[in-house]
């Protein structure tokens, strides 16, 4: 049985032995795991775990980012609307279809803004939207699925732990987890829920909250993000944290893989941009 991998600037073919051992180079590993044989992935765990990870730990955005829920949040916005209002929710242009919704939450650099500037929803109206997100979510039975190759980026830099900082409800995203077996892999989970109402991504609380979870004192960390706001909240937590005088660094990727606008049009530009979710292994071995 034959697979490859790919180094920076060719490709090497290893044969498996009988015994079921290879030899595998670690240094510069760009893997072409995703399309070979399942049956390999141990193997290349092993060897990625001698791989010098260039950050202490991976911080994630969920929606858009490790899973597609496009379509099951703007069901659940839907029902929620109508609830709260008693009237359709193609009253509002952003609820006619799901790419205007989409546009609506790229444009929004949070669900408060979305609620008070696509609906004009008052603030008290929208305490009340976030107090009836979990359990409307939970209600909701739309399909979602975790983006192709997730499993294999996480297997492949278990070295370093993960954590997530979502607008999304934790209940919600642990028991998606939970569901698809992956709850093992992240460290810390921080949802809406665990931070202020008023303080929601880009303040910087839930991912600093995140990074003291991880038990990260200095060094360099990555958050990846489908959305401006992503990139916005890594920025303002380094400059909280250089206020306090930690020696923290946040990179940031954008996950255009899940994204429905360029990140080249952002204001604020990402470290690194991943066109495909196999992308973050390669980012992660980066070497500055």
């Amino acid at each position: 049985m034959l697979y490859r991998l790919s180094y920076p600037s060719t490709f090497a073919e290893k044969k498996i032995h009988h015994s079921g051992q290879a030899e595998i180079n670690p240094n510069n590993l760009i893997i072409q795991l995703f399309e070979i044989d399942e049956v390999l992935i141990p193997l290349l765990i092993a060897a990625m775990k001698k791989v010098k990870m260039n950050f202490k730990a991976v911080i994630w955005d969920y929606d858009g980012t490790l899973i597609d829920t496009s379509q099951k949040n703007f069901n659940v916005t839907r029902k929620i609307i109508e609830f709260v209002t008693d009237n359709p929710a193609e009253y509002y242009d952003c609820m006619k279809a799901l790419d205007n919704y989409n546009a609506a939450n790229s444009q929004a650099h949070n669900w408060r803004y979305l609620y008070k500037n696509f609906f004009h929803f008052s603030e008290d109206q929208i305490d009340m939207i976030g107090k009836l997100w979990t359990q409307f979510q939970l209600e909701d039975n739309t399909e979602i699925t975790f983006f192709p190759n997730l499993i294999n980026v996480l297997k492949l830099s278990v070295q370093i732990p993960h954590g997530i900082v979502s607008q999304n409800s934790r209940q919600i995203i642990l028991e998606t987890l939970k569901d698809n077996d992956l709850d093992t892999y992240f460290q810390s989970i921080i949802g809406y829920e665990e931070v202020d109402l008023q303080r929601q991504k880009p303040h910087p609380e839930g991912l600093i909250r995140c990074i003291e979870d991880l038990g990260i004192q200095s060094g360099k960390i990555v958050y990846i993000g489908d959305h401006e706001t992503d990139i916005r909240t890594a920025e303002n937590a380094e400059i909280e944290f250089k206020k306090q005088k930690k020696n923290i660094e946040i990179s940031t990727i954008a996950a255009y893989y899940g994204n429905h606008d360029d990140p080249a049009l952002w204001k604020v530009k990402p470290d690194y941009i991943a066109h495909e979710i196999k992308d973050i292994i390669t980012i992660l071995q980066k070497d500055e």
